[in-house]
């Protein structure tokens, strides 16, 4: 596949994936063809065009080598820098061959954009019973939280690295992430579990939480106890960052019972707990494992090999030894 394919690809799979349907998904884009369309010739360059199809903005390519290139084999990692990209150089010149790094984590435009991507967290509270109105007003004012902190950070700093080394680099973030979201919808309707107990096993038994329960960071049961129902899961997943921390009140009222998230600051649990929400917190470099496998496998079938590295939990659902691909040792106890 060429790197345009490739990459198109990935953000298909996002959007097949994307919780808001794809009703959502155009809802975006044809905002932001009205935005484009509304804007003055002089202003056009500075739009950002790709918005017109891709409705993740913390999705993009970085550095382009050859955008007509055959990608027949990628460097993958959750987090990609100057480091990764030199380790993907020296690799090069021992023999390996690598088209093009994905990272997960975006860089570049894909972390200016971040803030933009928050905007679907409205619609996905909405979906769990929120109304439109206030989750749309709870949100607001973290994405601006969110882009104030991040304005002044040195976003282009790997992208000027990998043009340097010839290096084609680009991310996959919400793609991936939405990726989590409908893996663990559908496994959580299959399991159909009662309890925190019983929810605690399913997510267990899931091959990338397996892994790292395994390496020493298994999922944490942050607010409730394993005896408590479970009631209605939100599964807080994708879009972007942390959420605010006026949703607990709001998923409360709206009958929620059970957060599965990948990430939660302290200040946050505690708020959780105020509201009587059981939270539990499946962990961030497996759940971001998790999302880019699925995008991996496809990628897989299409005939791309890939080199794992930077914390990815590499496991292959299209072969029969799925933990075949893992870089790091696993504990002794686990060879077989």
């Amino acid at each position: 596949m060429n790197l345009e394919s490739l990459y198109k690809l990935g953000v298909t799979i996002g959007i097949e994936n994307d919780p808001r349907g794809r009703e959502g998904v155009q809802r975006d884009l044809e905002l932001s063809k009205k935005t484009y369309e509304a804007l003055k010739d002089s202003e056009k360059d500075y739009f950002d065009t790709v918005s017109l199809w891709n409705p993740y903005p913390d999705s993009r390519l970085q550095a382009v080598k050859d955008p007509d290139a055959d990608i027949r084999e990628l460097m993958v990692g959750i987090d990609i820098g100057t480091a990764e990209l030199l380790l993907a150089d020296k690799l090069k010149e021992k023999g390996t061959k690598i088209d093009a790094v994905l990272s997960h984590h975006p860089g570049g435009m894909g972390t200016v954009g971040l803030p933009k991507v928050m905007a679907m967290q409205a619609d996905i509270l909405a979906l769990l019973g929120v109304p439109i109105n206030i989750a749309e007003d709870i949100v607001s004012p973290r994405q601006k939280e969110v882009d104030q902190a991040i304005f002044a950070a040195n976003h282009y700093a790997t992208a000027d690295a990998a043009k340097l080394l010839g290096i084609t680099l680009f991310s996959l973030h919400t793609p991936a992430d939405n990726c989590v979201v409908t893996f663990l919808d559908k496994t959580f309707k299959e399991k159909d579990p009662k309890t925190i107990e019983d929810l605690l096993k399913v997510i267990s038994e899931i091959l990338e939480y397996d892994v790292a329960k395994r390496r020493g960071l298994p999922s944490k049961l942050e607010a409730g106890s394993p005896s408590k129902r479970c009631g209605k899961i939100a599964i807080d997943m994708t879009g972007g960052t942390t959420g605010s921390k006026d949703q607990y009140e709001a998923l409360a009222n709206a009958g929620v019972g059970t957060m599965v998230v990948m990430h939660i600051p302290k200040d946050h649990v505690e708020i959780a707990q105020k509201y009587h929400l059981n939270v539990i917190n499946v962990g961030h470099m497996a759940s971001d494992s998790l999302g880019m496998n699925i995008i991996l496998d496809r990628f897989e079938q299409n005939g791309v090999k890939l080199t794992i590295m930077s914390g990815l939990i590499r496991i292959n659902r299209n072969s029969g030894d799925p933990y075949a691909d893992l870089r790091c040792p696993m504990p002794s106890s686990y060879i077989k």
